[in-house]
């Protein structure tokens, strides 16, 4: 029943929301990819962690704007071939989120029960978000790009003050750059670029901050964390995407059937540019306890489903997910599955 409840919740918090614009949809994406990443491990405990988020199709559309726009043939030719491939993806959006950061452990400290652990880190992100419609104009579609490329290099502090809470401080300098455009037929036929990566040079740098607490009991844990706050500006103009704060909270119970260990969890992320209900999720963590090295991540919000088997040893660690839509179109645009593959190679 209260499944029923909860998934009656999502569908009617969906259906209440307003039509997106590029940078709103991206943010929650990319919110939703943030929490992805944190069910899988905890940031900056890894001397590399290769995280990249693709939508299906998205090789195709790249494809058909090369081929239509290739020097053999004429302008109008260009022009008339991009009309075509706009009009064959309308109403369609593409999304990618590539993360790469690299850490190194300093120093470690024990006392009694404390216990401290540093270490540096350098992180970047590079994000696209593209929507092609014909809302504007029937007749003549164009698509909404936008791209974000975001890098962050500090020192990240992991500490116990007693044996059932966790607590995690990361200090860094951020620096971000971003860029929205409109592409017509004309535009895609003249320079043969559905992404402008050449324009991303003016840079806002402010130095942020991380804060997360974790308390763990014997069957249930409570995170609750805030990411990106802006504590200081350095220099550059404020991106489009802005400096507000990325919030999250989660709560786990933990069930032992037998040889099986399942952690049920339900957590709520926020950020500007979507409605908090956006946020909400559900899901699961599955593991055969005599199967030491696999685990199994479920997880559901109002749009998607996430199906995320894990391999997982001591120095390594693999996963691959879709993302399944489970329902279209969202916001009057068909979206399709996304492929997420990650490698992390964690410290000792």
């Amino acid at each position: 029943m209260s499944l029923l409840l909860l998934l009656t919740f999502f569908s009617l918090s969906a259906n209440a929301a307003s039509i997106r614009g590029e940078i709103q949809r991206y943010t929650l994406l990319h919110d939703r990819a943030i929490v992805d990443r944190s069910l899988k491990s905890r940031p900056y405990d890894q001397f590399l962690n290769v995280d990249f988020i693709i939508s299906s199709g998205l090789k195709e559309l790249v494809g058909d704007i090369s081929d239509g726009t290739n020097d053999t043939q004429s302008t109008v030719q260009k022009q008339l071939n991009m009309f075509e491939i706009l009009s064959k993806y309308v109403n369609t959006e593409q999304y990618v989120d590539l993360d790469f950061s690299f850490g190194v452990p300093l120093v470690k400290i024990k006392i009694k029960k404390f216990r401290l652990y540093t270490s540096a880190f350098y992180h970047v992100n590079l994000g696209v978000m593209a929507t092609v419609s014909n809302q504007e104009s029937v007749t003549n579609p164009t698509a909404q790009t936008y791209v974000k490329k975001e890098t962050k290099t500090g020192l990240n502090f992991s500490f116990k003050r007693i044996e059932n809470e966790y607590w995690r401080v990361a200090l860094y300098q951020l620096k971000r750059s971003d860029l929205y455009s409109v592409v017509t037929s004309t535009s895609l036929a003249s320079d043969g670029e559905l992404f402008d990566f050449d324009k991303l040079n003016d840079e806002h740098q402010v130095y942020s901050f991380d804060l997360a607490v974790e308390k763990n009991y014997e069957k249930y844990s409570f995170l609750g964390e805030v990411r990106e706050v802006k504590a200081l500006s350095s220099s550059g103009q404020e991106t489009l995407f802005g400096n507000r704060a990325f919030l999250h909270s989660k709560v786990s119970r933990q069930y032992r059937p037998g040889d099986y260990l399942i952690n049920g969890f339900i957590g709520l992320h926020y950020r500007k540019w979507y409605s908090l209900m956006r946020g909400l999720y559900v899901g699961f963590d599955f593991k055969y306890l005599k199967v030491e090295n696999l685990r199994f991540l479920f997880k559901m919000s109002n749009q998607f489903f996430v199906l995320n088997p894990l391999v997982e040893f001591k120095y390594f660690k693999f996963s691959y997910s879709y993302k399944s839509p489970h329902r279209n179109p969202q916001d009057d645009i068909w979206v399709p599955g996304m492929h997420n593959i990650a490698l992390a190679i964690p410290f000792p």
